[in-house]
This record gives structure tokens, C-alpha cells and sequence, in this order.
């Protein structure tokens, strides 16, 4: 689990499905399927308003924009 803020929480179920709950873990809603486990997980609150998440996963490390909607892979350089 990793906290965005005192309100936002983004999870990551053992196979792989994506959650968020923006009441503080109150009630989740499934966000994404990533399709398989989560090494890593962090979540923050970007300055736009958004929250930002990056997982980890054994193949690759994966980034969202949108709160753990979509993600795509971290762009480097």
C-alpha cells in the first residue's frame, strides 16, 4: 500500500489488480490489472493535483499519471 496524501491510497492485490481509495481506506475501487505481483509501490501527489504512482514489477517498472488508472513504462533518460 502507499499513501498519496492523508485521503488517497493506492494498493496492489497479489495478482496484480490496482486499487484506490480516497476516503482513507474506508471504501476501494479496483483502478487497473497489471497482471501480475507488485515488488515496489509508491504514490504521491503531484504538484498538478494528480497522483502519481510507479510500481515495480518483475518485468518492468510501470508509472501512472492518472492515479493508477493506466500505466505505462517509467520513461528514462
Amino acid at each position: 500500500m502507499a499513501f498519496a496524501d492523508d485521503t488517497v491510497t493506492v494498493g496492489v492485490t497479489p495478482d496484480g489488480d490496482v486499487a484506490r481509495s480516497d476516503d482513507a481506506g474506508q471504501t476501494w475501487t479496483q483502478v487497473a490489472t497489471l497482471g501480475e505481483p507488485a515488488a515496489a509501490l509508491t504514490a504521491a501527489r503531484a504538484p498538478d493535483s494528480g497522483v502519481r504512482v510507479v510500481v515495480v514489477t518483475a518485468q518492468e517498472v510501470l508509472e501512472s499519471a492518472d492515479g493508477g488508472a493506466t500505466f505505462a513504462p517509467l520513461a528514462t533518460g
